[in-house]
């Protein structure tokens, strides 16, 4: 669906049981793909929108300026802050309006930042 919305996302999977999920959300975080530092955001929730009857919860993230065939590769998230509440919208247009507008404020959070 991220590719639908212009924000291809790669879809992340915990190994670990204990390991501690930020609570639903959009953030701001630098994503490690082999031994390279990129931007991103990540959204982590149920994705309200799209999945009206899922209640399944995700985390996902769309890696910026990065365009490339990363199934099954290992991932690595360093999170920064979080940019707002996961939201349902009323349709995909403002969902996207909301992407590109929640990017702006990611980079701007990421600029100040070193990462890993």
């Amino acid at each position: 669906m991220g590719r639908f919305l212009s924000y291809p996302t790669a879809n992340i999977l915990v190994n670990e049981p204990l390991k501690l999920i930020p609570p639903d959300g959009v953030y701001a975080c630098f994503v490690k793909i082999r031994e390279k530092i990129y931007r991103g955001m990540t959204n982590i929730g149920v994705c309200p929108t799209i999945n009206s009857q899922n209640n399944d919860r995700t985390i996902e993230v769309h890696i910026l300026n990065f365009n490339e065939d990363i199934y099954y590769e290992n991932i690595e998230l360093q999170f920064v802050a979080r940019a707002r509440d996961e939201i349902k919208f009323s349709n995909t247009d403002i969902l996207k309006e909301t992407i590109n507008e929640d990017k702006i404020i990611i980079n701007s959070i990421l600029d100040k930042e070193n990462s890993f």
